[in-house]
């Protein structure tokens, strides 16, 4: 039976994130010293390769909280028993140390194999699980731009992958724990860095590691180099690209290619005589601070998420805007962006600071130029960032019908199970579904008492509820 899965989130500010942080999770040493010895245990295990059994030195292998780990918060994870990592000796073995007695999402990566993912519980009756990991060899697709004669061409690129089947991934080299960023985009600025004499010259191209079988496309965009690199922010000095101009080379559309092997491709050029200039919005927010950003995806669904509100700059639904995304970057010291050669089609485009940008429609011809105004957006809310209200109300043909409707509707009329999950962390967030304030658990249980809904509690996940049958 099919599964329809409805989440519901409240995420709070920046401030108001850091002082529930500061208020709820504030540990000390003097608290670490009163978490004895035998409320933790360790993991240990081994990882090999899956095809001929030998061991795999230099494997990343880590536990963490995902979706929340990342930054400072790995110090108060580590001392919570939440997050720790290690590598693989010339044996293949690890050891991982001070983990809290609970079930915990265990990552292994290496450049040269599948990412593996397991879950694995600690108890008090079992506080060393040993694990033994098989890793898949990766497939690899090595990338070459190539002039009209099919020659290399050198330049300063940007490669941009897609995986088509629409899976989600985190490329080599990124924090592996930040699972709830996966994207099926993986964008490569592919340039050679001397930091020593602080310069770049151009490259050829680039090789895509550790993917799984699967169809996938690369685009290739060249990137400009600007005339003044000194009005780059601090730590872009060194690296003077042109982050308002950039043109559209060519792509490799259907690439399939299975697991352990390697293919090569060339990427030729195109001509598609378009020109797209974006007027950057004004931002209304006002945070130096954060650049304003450009997203262009081929996706125009993507406009639905476009709702005027002010975002954490961390929210996850920026992942989502990567969806068929042939640029996603800072756009500095710039009222205007501007991508020659764009492939006609329809795209959504979106612009301005991070956590507060407008978005626009546009419909790119051959030949064509354009110019398009993205306005800016008045902030509607500052203190709190919804998905979707819960009961926000969705117009259809006959009349509006609010999302718990919608529900009962799929319930009655399909073989699937609507369900309704909260997150545990907003259980006590409060909200106005009509006239009264109450909480997310409160309206949980009020949707569970008028409606029949089955409510139950998952562990670390908040509360669930399940059409009554």
């Amino acid at each position: 039976m099919r599964n329809i899965v409805i989440s519901l989130f409240i995420i709070a500010a920046v401030f108001q994130a850091a002082d529930f942080v500061s208020a709820n999770m504030n540990y000390t040493a003097e608290n670490d010293k009163q978490v004895a010895s035998e409320e933790r245990g360790r993991i240990s295990g081994e990882v090999r390769n899956s095809g001929t059994g030998e061991p795999i030195v230099g494997a990343y292998v880590g536990v963490g909280d995902f979706g929340d780990s990342g930054g400072s918060n790995y110090s108060r994870h580590s001392k919570q028993g939440l997050f720790a990592k290690a590598q693989t000796d010339e044996q293949g073995r690890f050891v991982l140390d001070g983990i809290a007695f609970r079930e915990h999402p265990l990552v292994v990566t290496h450049s040269e194999f599948i990412r593996h993912d397991q879950k694995v519980t600690l108890q008090k009756g079992f506080p060393e699980p040993h694990v033994k990991i098989a890793l898949r060899p990766a497939a690899r697709i090595n990338v070459t731009v190539v002039d009209s004669s099919g020659r290399p061409l050198e330049g300063f690129w940007l490669f941009c992958l897609e995986a088509l089947d629409g899976r989600r991934f985190i490329p080599p080299g990124r924090d592996p724990h930040l699972s709830s960023f996966a994207s099926s985009i993986w964008m490569e600025r592919v340039m050679k860095i001397n930091p020593a004499q602080r310069s770049i010259s151009g490259a050829t191209g680039y090789s895509f590691t550790a993917l799984d079988s699967g169809e996938y496309s690369v685009d290739a965009i060249k990137l400009s180099i600007t005339d003044n690199p000194t009005s780059a922010p601090e730590g872009m000095n060194r690296l003077p690209i042109d982050t308002s101009r950039i043109t559209y080379y060519g792509s490799v559309p259907n690439l399939a290619i299975e697991a352990g092997e390697t293919k090569e491709v060339q990427i030729e050029p195109v001509d598609y005589q378009s020109s797209v200039t974006i007027v950057m919005p004004e931002d209304t927010v006002k945070k130096p601070e954060i650049p304003p950003f450009i997203s262009i995806s081929r996706d125009v669904g993507l406009l639905v998420w476009y709702d005027g509100k002010v975002h954490h700059p961390e929210d996850h639904r920026l992942g989502r805007l990567q969806k068929k995304s042939l640029y996603y970057s800072p756009v500095v010291d710039g009222d205007f962006f501007e991508i020659k050669n764009l492939p006609p089609g329809g795209y959504s485009v979106y612009a301005g600071p991070i956590y507060f940008m407008s978005a626009v429609k546009i419909e790119v011809s051959s030949g064509r130029e354009i110019v398009v105004n993205v306005p800016p957006t008045e902030p509607k809310e500052t203190s709190k960032v919804s998905l979707l209200g819960f009961d926000n109300k969705v117009k259809l043909e006959d009349r509006e019908y609010s999302l718990s409707e919608l529900c009962q509707i799929i319930s009655a009329r399909t073989d699937s199970k609507p369900r309704v999950v909260t997150d545990a962390s907003i259980e006590d967030e409060k909200l106005k579904p009509g006239d009264q304030e109450m909480t997310i658990w409160s309206l949980m249980e009020a949707i569970y008492l008028a409606g029949g809904w089955k409510l139950s509690e998952q562990e670390d996940e908040g509360l669930m509820l399940n059409p009554a049958q």
